[in-house]
This record gives C-alpha cells, sequence and structure tokens, in this order.
C-alpha cells in the first residue's frame, strides 16, 4: 500500500499561527491606543499654546504697560475652560517687563499644559 500526502495544517501548526497572531494584536491595539492618548495630549498642548498666545497679544496690544505681579483668568477655547496666570516681573532694563503666562486645564493643577514667556517694552 502506498501512502498519499495529506494537505493541510497540523493541529499544532495552527495553534502556534494563532498564538503569533494573539501576541501580534495585542501588541498592535497598544500601540494604537498610546497613539490616541498622544494625540489628546498633543491636542491639549496645542490649545493651551493657543490660550497663552492670545493673552500675551492681549498684552502687547493694550496702550498700557502690564502691572507688576500675578493675574488670573479663565476663557473658553475649544468647548475646554482653560486657566491662565500671568506674571509680570521686573528686569534689569528699566524699560522692559517679563511676562510669563502658563495655562492650566484645572485652577488647582500644579503642572502647566504650555507656558510662555515674552518682554514687553515700555509703550
Amino acid at each position: 500500500m502506498k501512502a498519499t500526502a495529506q494537505q493541510g495544517f497540523t493541529l499544532m501548526e495552527v495553534l502556534v499561527a494563532l498564538a503569533v497572531l494573539a501576541v501580534s494584536m495585542a501588541a498592535l491595539i497598544q500601540t494604537a491606543a498610546n497613539n490616541a492618548s498622544n494625540a489628546g495630549h498633543l491636542r491639549d498642548k496645542v490649545f493651551a499654546l493657543w490660550v497663552a498666545e492670545n493673552r500675551l497679544a492681549e498684552l502687547r496690544v493694550a496702550d498700557t504697560w502690564p502691572d507688576l505681579g500675578k493675574r488670573s483668568g479663565d476663557v473658553e477655547m475649544a468647548n475646554y475652560r482653560w486657566y491662565w496666570t500671568q506674571n509680570v516681573v521686573k528686569t534689569v532694563t528699566s524699560d522692559l517687563r517679563e511676562v510669563t503666562v502658563e495655562v492650566r486645564k484645572k485652577p488647582d493643577s500644579e503642572l502647566p499644559v504650555s507656558s510662555l514667556v515674552t518682554y514687553l517694552g515700555k509703550p
């Protein structure tokens, strides 16, 4: 009697292929989740930067020099409430003031989402 060649995969080959596929899919899902998280973080950074830039633009177009010290407020952008803190300090040059604007998503957050520093000249 002559043995005929069988076609197809053994059970072990199928199980190994499924295990490799499962590990690959898990890694793919984790990567997709990380990308979604990073996209949200980058969106927040961009909006916070825009809030800080808008605050500095308001100071630049004002006819008066900003008062020394801290000031804070909030603004809505992209359906989110953003909380900004502005700190104005003297510099060694009497005609310049250093302005730092920090933006947070929550008023009690310790770390800002974005922070900008600029120098304003005496008007």
